[in-house]
Formats: C-alpha cells, structure tokens, sequence
C-alpha cells in the first residue's frame, strides 16, 4: 500500500505457505528431518497465534473485497499502514485502511485473532489513531473478531453507524 504518502516501505512475503515455510519450517529442517516434530511444535506453538492474526488480516481484506459492491465507500487503495504519530508520539499500525484518492471518506479496520473477545478498548484505539487522518472527513470503522465482540461493543456499534463489527463465524456464512 502507498501508505498515504509515506517514504517508509516495509517488505514481507504476501504467501502465507511461504511465510510459514521460512518462519517455522527452514529454521527447523534438521529437527524435522529427524522426526522431531513434537520437538519444533512445542518450540514453535507459542508464535502460531502472532503468525495467524497476519493471515487473518489477510482474510479480512480478502473479505472487504468480496464485500465491496456492498460498502458506500467506493475504495481503490486498501492495506496495512504503519508510520508515525505526532500527537502520539509514537509509533502505530492499523491492519487495514481503505480509500479512494478522489473523495475524503476512508474505512479503517481491525482485525483480531484472539481467544477473548473484542473490547471497546480496541475500538477506542482505532477511533483515536484515526484522528491523525484529517483529509478523511467520513470515516468508518471496520472490526473483525475470531471470537466475536463484547457486549459494551455490540451496544457501541448498535448506536454508531460508522461501525460494522465482523466475526469469523460471519464473514464464511
């Protein structure tokens, strides 16, 4: 993604069987090749949750393309932008921003691939990073959840048009 005019560029492989290939199994091909399996999994099955909520971001853009001709933001650009935070002061990512270059609404998003459910914390993290984005006056909020959303979540969203809540469960009916 054009990260919004960033000068910053991050690489990474954009194939899961690869990403997993290079993360878990290269590093591990003697072990393996030994049948040490159970050996590799107990090494490596605290990093498959962080390896899994890149996938599922993956997912969930894959799934905001099944559902454009359903949104009333008409984006051509979507993907992860990272950067800086002046007002932060910090650094931040969010999983996916989609735009149009012609029009100032934009639809960020969140993806959590997580065994507890979505909190407002989380909603109230990406309302306040999206403050920074001032050349999108609409903007909408997109969260998707494995486990699904608490209920001070579910009230939020049932009050606030702007926010669509996506569970796992939802996005393969």
């Amino acid at each position: 993604m054009d990260n919004l005019n960033s000068k910053k560029t991050i690489y990474r492989l954009d194939d899961g069987m690869f990403r997993f290939w290079y993360r878990f199994v290269y590093p591990n091909l003697s072990l393996i090749s030994i049948d040490k399996g159970d050996m590799v999994y107990d090494r490596i099955k605290s990093q498959i949750p962080d390896f899994m909520g890149e996938v599922f971001e993956s997912i969930c853009i894959e799934y905001m393309w099944d559902i454009y001709e359903t949104l009333t933001v008409p984006f051509q650009n979507i993907g992860r932008w990272w950067g800086n935070n002046p007002v932060m002061k910090s650094q931040i990512v969010i999983d996916f921003i989609a735009y149009n270059d012609t029009n100032d609404e934009a639809i960020l998003g969140e993806c959590k691939w997580r065994n507890e459910l979505l909190d407002k914390g989380i909603v109230d993290s990406l309302v306040n990073k999206s403050k920074m984005f001032s050349q999108f006056t609409n903007k909408f909020y997109y969260f998707f959840s494995k486990t699904g959303f608490t209920n001070e979540v579910l009230d939020y969203a049932k009050k606030n048009k702007n926010i669509q809540l996506v569970s796992l469960s939802d996005m393969f009916e």
